[in-house]
C-alpha cells in the first residue's frame, strides 16, 4: 500500500523548507530522506518533522509546489 508524507526541514543555513513524499509498502525513513536530501542539496538538512497525509492531499501539495516553481 503507497503511503504519503508531508515532511519540513531546516538548512544549515537555517532556512526552513517543506517536501512532500510517496512511498510504497514502508514508513517514512528519516535516514534514507536526509542522504537523499543531502545528495540533492550538497548540505545536511534536518528532518524537524512529518507527517502521514492522504493521496488528496499530498496531489493538492504536489501541484501547490508546482505552481510556486513555475513562479521563480
Amino acid at each position: 500500500m503507497k503511503k504519503y508524507y508531508y515532511y519540513t526541514y531546516r538548512t544549515e543555513s537555517g532556512k526552513i523548507c517543506c517536501g512532500t513524499q510517496s512511498i510504497e509498502g514502508r514508513d517514512f525513513d528519516v535516514n534514507l530522506m536526509m542522504r537523499k536530501l543531502y545528495k540533492d542539496y550538497g548540505c545536511v538538512c534536518i528532518i524537524t518533522f512529518w507527517k502521514e497525509i492522504s493521496k488528496e492531499e499530498h496531489e493538492g501539495l504536489m501541484e501547490f509546489f508546482n505552481e510556486v516553481n513555475k513562479e521563480g
